[in-house]
């Protein structure tokens, strides 16, 4: 399996294997303290056409069982139809069977597929937004979280209390199962470490990235070039872009870089509406601007518009204290963020709707 993305490349005297393992642990303790419902199904194909023996859960992550009211470490090994009303089983079965239609562990958009679901589960009616992808043809991997204002864009920012988990993780359902996981995330996700989080930002403090994942590469990177990168590059025609404007990934970093620390490790920081507009305000931008005709700078505002908006998330994932000299050091911290896109108030609704028939 191929191993996450990292952001640095250290020499170190550790074995391939142990790197593994270093990576696995890692990726493991992102995906169970992950800020969204992560989960995986067995898609195997010669079972994944029968609705009895197909698509069994083989992981949930801890945020399922507060979440939902069910009992994670129960589910694995069964299916929808052991939880669900029959209809909603049967819509997660032809959900499912879509997504592993789909090439597996591609990085392209149409590789992933997102669902407005209804879930009726103890705690509640909900109306949730799913991302699935088909990982290696062997698994469905999906997160989802449920659709509430602040993920319709209708509150800016909130910070969000995490209870510990209730029960303990379900055993990994293949060797470096949760490395492959991460890298295959239906989301963009940065995990960054933080040395002396004393500060009120990350840049300020001794920081590194540690991984991102394939979504965020492509999301942001020269691979998936975004409308924002686009435009950027777009009205950048005296050569000058570069004194001005960070290129797209390197731009994304800095933003979520620059977002302030959280206090508590159990809570999460979320902000809606997020646009990354790759070099917006720059002097090239404004001179471009000031040299153009009117109707073409209207277009270019309306493109700017129309950039994807994102649902950013920042979780803690562990404050490690040190001790030198009989004194406390500030420990590091390890940041997860998720980039959610932002959700559509139309499919929502429409979901909200047939929930409630």
């Amino acid at each position: 399996m191929k191993k996450p993305t990292s952001a640095s490349s250290h020499p170190s005297a550790d074995t391939q294997e142990q790197q593994d393992k270093k990576i696995e642990a890692l990726c493991f303790a992102v995906l169970e303290h992950f800020p969204t419902m992560v989960f995986s199904k067995d898609a195997n194909l010669r079972t994944r056409h029968n609705d009895q023996l197909g698509f069994r859960y083989v992981y949930f992550n801890a945020l399922m069982d507060h979440t939902s009211g069910l009992k994670r470490l129960e589910m694995i090994g069964q299916n929808a139809n052991d939880h669900f009303n029959p209809t909603d089983a049967q819509q997660y079965f032809i959900d499912d069977r879509q997504v592993m239609a789909l090439p597996p562990n591609k990085d392209n958009a149409v590789a992933v597929l997102d669902f407005y679901e209804s879930w009726i589960v103890p705690t509640g009616k909900h109306v949730n937004h799913t991302r699935k992808k088909n990982l290696g043809d062997t698994y469905m991997l999906g997160t989802f979280l449920i659709v509430d204002n602040l993920h319709l864009g209708k509150i800016a920012e909130r910070r969000r209390s995490v209870l510990p988990p209730l029960s303990e993780a379900p055993p990994s359902p293949a060797p470096l199962f949760f490395s492959e996981a991460f890298e295959h995330l239906p989301v963009p996700v940065l995990v960054v470490s933080v040395v002396s989080p004393s500060s009120s930002s990350l840049s300020s403090s001794s920081s590194g990235i540690v991984l991102k994942n394939r979504a965020y590469h492509y999301a942001f990177g020269s691979a998936g070039a975004t409308a924002a990168a686009a435009a950027a590059a777009a009205i950048s025609k005296d050569g000058n872009e570069g004194e001005d404007e960070e290129e797209g990934e390197a731009a994304v970093d800095r933003y979520l870089l620059d977002l302030n620390l959280l206090a508590v490790p159990g809570e999460i920081l979320e902000r809606s509406n997020v646009v990354f507009s790759i070099g917006e305000g720059s002097r090239v931008k404004q001179h471009e601007k000031e040299q153009r005709g009117k109707e073409e700078v209207q277009k270019e505002e309306t493109d700017e518009k129309e950039m994807p908006k994102w649902h950013v998330m920042q979780r803690p994932l562990c404050l490690v204290e040190r001790e030198g000299e009989g004194k406390e050091e500030e420990g590091e911290l390890v940041l997860v963020y998720v980039l959610w896109p932002q959700g559509d108030e139309g499919k929502a609704a429409a979901a909200r709707a047939k929930l409630n028939q």
